[in-house]
């Protein structure tokens, strides 16, 4: 947290104010909370020294529970005051457009922690309260931003569920005229095995019909056979008439 403090604000939180956190305090809650202190006091004078405001009603994170018993909530607390110093401080710009390229949820959670911290800041000097209704400006601009974002996504959402839905009802249309169409080619299969049928039964027919045909022609096998037969049936209708 010295660390970024630092970047926010190299000239105040400089090389001389970090040296008096101690590094690498390992398990030793005690140089914890010595640190945090540090860094707590050197957050609020910079509201008022640099950024010419005070926070009023706002409950300073504990200490002693982020150093004993790593409090997230008051860890939470301790965090929100270093984003106003972000968003208040000379490069505020920067930190503002970095937080516009953050996930949604990020932002709104950045967004809801800035709104809460300047509900509670009030302006020591005349330079303060311009810089604060300047941010304020800013960020109520970039919360209406972020809101028309989340709408257009929405509305984006909403046209590819409808989108999605057209193309499911088109594969069961398709679905359908495929089922259709393996139908019809079945029946045209059977049509057409029917109508090789019908032409084997033809041909056998005609066959046959040339083969009557050829009884009239004494001089083919079967015209003899009939001939034959003809005579014999008449003489055995003579021999019965006797």
């Amino acid at each position: 947290m010295a660390q970024v403090l630092q970047k926010i604000d190299v000239s105040y939180f400089n090389d001389a104010w970090i040296s008096r956190i101690k590094p690498e305090v390992g398990d030793n809650w005690r140089l914890k909370i010595s640190n945090l202190k540090k860094i707590l006091k050197g957050v609020l004078d910079y509201y008022q020294e640099v950024l010419g405001q005070h926070i009023n009603d706002f409950t300073l994170p504990d200490v002693n529970l982020i150093g004993e018993h790593s409090d997230a909530a008051e860890l939470g607390r301790m965090l929100q005051l270093i984003l106003g110093c972000a968003v208040n401080c000379e490069q505020k710009q920067e930190y503002i457009q970095t937080i516009m390229v953050m996930e949604e949820s990020v932002q709104h959670v950045v967004m809801t922690a800035i709104q809460e911290l300047m509900s509670k800041e009030t302006a020591v000097t005349p330079g303060g309260n311009e810089s604060y209704v300047d941010l304020d400006r800013e960020l109520k601009k970039t919360i209406e931003d972020l809101n028309d974002a989340l709408a257009t996504k929405e509305e984006i959402a909403q046209r590819c569920r409808e989108l999605d839905l057209q193309a499911l009802h088109a594969q069961e249309e398709r679905d359908r005229l495929r089922l259709d169409f393996n139908e019809l080619e079945e029946r045209v299969a059977a049509l057409q095995e029917e109508k090789s049928s019908l032409l084997a039964e033809n041909q056998v027919l005609m066959e046959r019909l040339n083969q009557s045909d050829s009884i009239e022609d004494i001089n083919s096998p079967a015209g003899r056979r009939h001939l034959q037969l003809q005579t014999q049936l008449e003489q055995l209708q003579e021999e019965t008439f006797r």
